[in-house]
């Protein structure tokens, strides 16, 4: 007797392989790493099979997060440089790759977006996409020709913001079609308890920032925390955040005589709690892609001050959930901060303003929804 044939819809259907290709992972409290640590943790529960390839090894990698991510198989390339100039580390990724076996390689970093693609497509995985999560204000024109030479192979570019996406198009002239705006996500539900706090007793400014990257220009919300006190000599400021910078804004606090105004956090994991202790959050680099910072002020029902750059205008609208000035400009800086300073009510609207705008757009579901629709169609394109 013959036998029924299966329906195909009846069948199971086989879960989606992604492998995400970074050049390193040192933490995820930064903002593309903390990205892909929410990606990491939800798409095995979404039916993905998820490895993890850093071209670069870390005590994290090694240390922690194959602890915190059980259920993705992490492995390390262990390089020490460029793998564009060891042809046994370009060969060594190349194997590793090819027996993931994955219908997705999705790449984050410089050298995992332009190399990494590019071996991505030699060992015959079929959907290739990187990442733009900056303004491209660290790429050397080597990075830029290496993009280039990487995009023809790459199915789909995914851009955190707009001023992300126009910034690629232009730099590399990828095709606006093939590059997907997908925002950063915040765990809005975690700052909860900072939004509901008391009033503070004197008004309290801070900054999230990393202290390794000159291009967060904390000089700038130093010097005008120095204006700030002149008319407002009561106000506190809090720097979050460390790196090698530190010894130098420390002594660039000291001599504008912040000392006992000024305080260093250093690095922190309890952000949520110290933001409950501030009234307006700062934000003053001289380029950004979309800042998480941001998202985590407006989350805990703050207003912010920031500089017009990059994506900072996709989430702060001027004059109604904080106030843009001009980056490097710390007189604009401290008068806007005065401003705030001099009108309470104006801040808690601005604050109840901001976290209705990230509840609305910037939750983590909303990212992870638009990511796994992305991988889905490019699977089922094919």
């Amino acid at each position: 007797m013959k036998a029924n044939p299966v329906k195909a819809n009846s069948m199971k259907q086989e879960p989606i392989r992604i492998t995400y290709l970074v050049d390193f992972l040192r933490t995820v409290q930064a903002g593309t790493e903390k990205q892909l640590a929410h990606l990491l943790t939800a798409l095995p529960q979404s039916g993905f099979k998820v490895d993890l390839i850093s071209l670069q090894t870390s005590p994290f990698l090694i240390q922690e997060a194959i602890r915190a991510f059980p259920q993705i198989r992490i492995a390390s390339l262990g390089a020490n440089s460029d793998i564009s100039r060891s042809i046994p580390a370009m060969f060594k990724l190349f194997f590793m790759l090819r027996k993931s076996q994955s219908d997705i390689l999705h790449c984050f970093f410089p050298t995992s977006n332009s190399i990494g693609a590019l071996i991505g497509r030699w060992a015959g995985i079929r959907h290739i996409i990187t990442s733009r999560r900056d303004m491209a204000f660290n790429l050397t024109r080597t990075d830029v020709l290496k993009l280039k030479a990487a995009n023809p192979f790459v199915e789909a570019v995914i851009a955190n913001s707009s001023a992300v996406k126009k910034k690629a198009m232009a730099l590399e002239r990828i095709d606006k079609d093939r590059i997907h705006v997908i925002p950063n996500g915040i765990d809005y539900a975690a700052y909860e308890n900072a939004a509901d706090k008391p009033p503070s007793r004197v008004p309290v400014i801070g900054i999230v920032a990393n202290l390794n990257r000159d291009v967060k220009r904390v000089d700038v919300f130093i010097r005008a925390a120095a204006l700030v006190c002149k008319l407002h000599p009561e106000t506190e400021f809090k720097v979050v955040g460390d790196g090698h910078l530190r010894p130098y804004l420390e002594g660039l606090a000291l001599s504008l005589g912040l000392s006992s105004q000024i305080r260093f956090e250093g690095r922190r994991s309890d952000v949520s709690r110290l933001l409950r202790e501030m009234d307006i959050g700062v934000i003053c680099s001289d380029s950004e892609g979309l800042s998480n910072a941001i998202m985590e002020y407006m989350a805990a029902g703050l207003p912010v001050v920031a500089t017009d750059c990059g994506g900072n205008s996709e989430l702060v609208a001027n004059g109604e959930n904080g106030l843009l000035v001009t980056p490097g400009d710390h007189e604009a800086l401290a008068g806007a901060l005065s401003s705030l300073i001099e009108n309470p009510e104006r801040v808690k609207k601005m604050g109840q303003a901001g976290r209705g705008h990230i509840q609305a757009r910037f939750t983590i579901s909303k990212m992870l929804q638009d990511t796994i629709s992305l991988y889905k169609e490019l699977v089922t394109a094919t």
